[in-house]
């Protein structure tokens, strides 16, 4: 597991007053010890995905809803319409990442041209980046910044 961020960004709107106590008191005191650790774990932005978020509205949304994909060379990755994610790890969930979100990715989503998706599953969050084709992806497993690869199949 990863450090947590030394400054978590704030929870969605409507959190209870308890939850901006705790995020005000944990920045604090992250930002107070020198000796914490960079991080590429997302902390409360986590909070924010959602089966099928932002999909209405994306064009990549649209454009890769119902689509099929390997992972690593593996195939039965799906893009289920709805933002359901069929993997051969189990199920997941998908949909349009959110624009002007720092998500600890090194650039990895600033960079594309349409944006990111994210597809997060087996307990991991990925953000996907496609390329203009949509035949390949790269993706960015938020956390450890493990990349992988993946290839349209249908």
């Amino acid at each position: 597991g990863a450090y947590p961020p030394r400054h978590m960004q704030p929870p969605p709107s409507g959190a209870s007053d308890g939850t901006a106590w705790l995020l005000e008191a944990w920045n604090e005191a992250s930002g107070n010890i020198s000796t914490w650790p960079e991080s590429l774990a997302m902390g409360t932005v986590g909070w924010r995905r959602v089966k099928g978020q932002g999909i209405d509205g994306s064009p990549l949304a649209s454009r890769v809803s119902g689509t099929e994909w390997s992972w690593a060379g593996i195939p039965g990755l799906a893009f289920r319409p709805g933002g359901e994610l069929k993997t051969p790890w189990g199920s997941g969930v998908w949909g349009a990442a959110p624009k002007g979100v720092d998500f600890h990715d090194k650039g990895f989503c600033a960079s594309a041209g349409e944006g990111c998706l994210f597809a997060d599953f087996g307990g991991a969050l990925h953000n996907v980046r496609f390329e203009a084709d949509l035949r390949r992806f790269d993706s960015f497993r938020l956390g450890d910044g493990t990349n992988v690869k993946g290839e349209r199949k249908a």
